[in-house]
C-alpha cells in the first residue's frame, strides 16, 4: 500500500507520463483478455469473487503471431473476445478459450456488437458454434437469436425449416 508520504511522488511521475502524451494505464498490464505473456498465448480471465487471482489458460496458438482481434466499435460491454494467430481463430467464453473449428483467420470478422455471430470467407459460427451449411455470403441477422441466409433460418445455432427462407421474417408482439 502506498504510504501518505509516497502519494506526491505517484502522483507527480503520472502527471509527467501523462504530459509526455501516454496514457498512465497503458502501462499497467491487462488485466484480462487474450494476450501473450511469459512467450505463451494465453486468455486471462477473472472469477468475480472479490480478491479472487486471475485465471490463466493457455491457448493452443503460435505466440508469435497470436493476436487480439478488436470488438466491434459498438461492442457491448459483455462482447464475446475473439484471438487469432497465423493459423486458427479462438473465442472465450466465460473463462475458457475455445477453437473456431476450420476457421480462416484472414478473412474473419466479427459480425454483431455482442461478438455472438462471426464469419469467415466460408463458415458462419454464432456462439463459437459452426452453423453448418450457412452461406457467409446471404447471412443476414434479424432479431437475435434469429437469423438467416439465403436458404435456412437459424433460432442461435439451430437451422429450422422455413417455407421460403427469403421471406423469413421474425414477428414480435
Amino acid at each position: 500500500m502506498t504510504k501518505p508520504s509516497q502519494m506526491g511522488t505517484w502522483l507527480t511521475a503520472l502527471a509527467a507520463i501523462s504530459l509526455a502524451g501516454c496514457n498512465p494505464l497503458s502501462l499497467l498490464p491487462s488485466s484480462r483478455g487474450f494476450q501473450v505473456k511469459d512467450g505463451e498465448a494465453v486468455y486471462i480471465s477473472v472469477s468475480g469473487a472479490p480478491g479472487s487471482p486471475p485465471i490463466v489458460r493457455k491457448v493452443p496458438a503460435d505466440p508469435k503471431t497470436f493476436q487480439a482481434i478488436p470488438p466491434l466499435d459498438n461492442a457491448t460491454k459483455d462482447s464475446l473476445a475473439y484471438a487469432c494467430d497465423s493459423k486458427q481463430v479462438f473465442m472465450a467464453a466465460l473463462t475458457r478459450p475455445y477453437l473456431l473449428q476450420g476457421c480462416d483467420p484472414t478473412s474473419f470478422t466479427v459480425m454483431s456488437d455482442d461478438g455472438k455471430y462471426s464469419r469467415d470467407a466460408r463458415h458462419v459460427y454464432y456462439c463459437g458454434i459452426l452453423l453448418a451449411d450457412a452461406d457467409p455470403d446471404t447471412f443476414q441477422i434479424l432479431a437475435p437469436p434469429y437469423s438467416k441466409d439465403a436458404n435456412h433460418a437459424y433460432a442461435g445455432a439451430v437451422a429450422f425449416e422455413v417455407l421460403d427462407a427469403s421471406t423469413f421474417e421474425v414477428i414480435r408482439p
